[in-house]
């Protein structure tokens, strides 16, 4: 995991130096990206590989998908984000794709 997001991070490196602007040009704009670098990042990412060492494979391979939902709800609930109706129904379909995984698995 820590080699994957090495390799991101180079990756990424680019399009931070080209799209950054005003972010990474001030004091307050580099405290706010330490932080959230090294502290909901590093933090969830840190209990996230600890989970996996619990789980099967299976299992972390179902439930990935749920993250990218709970992170737009945290962001609607917390943030105040809006979405659009395709946004909406995008987290639809990925929370009935998983109901139909869970409950299929539960049969067997």
């Amino acid at each position: 995991m820590g080699l994957m997001f090495g390799i991101a991070a180079v990756v990424l490196l680019p399009v931070l130096a080209v799209t950054s602007g005003p972010l990474m040009g001030s004091t307050s704009g580099l405290i706010v990206v330490a932080y959230l670098a090294f502290v909901p990042m590093s933090l969830a990412y840190l209990l996230f590989g600890a989970g996996l060492q619990h789980v099967r494979a299976s299992s972390a391979t179902t439930l990935s998908p749920i993250e990218p939902v709970v992170a737009t709800a945290i962001g609607v609930l917390v943030v105040g984000e809006r979405f659009t109706v395709a946004s909406w129904a995008g987290m639809g379909l990925i929370a009935m794709g998983l109901l139909i995984l869970i409950t299929r698995r539960a049969r067997h």
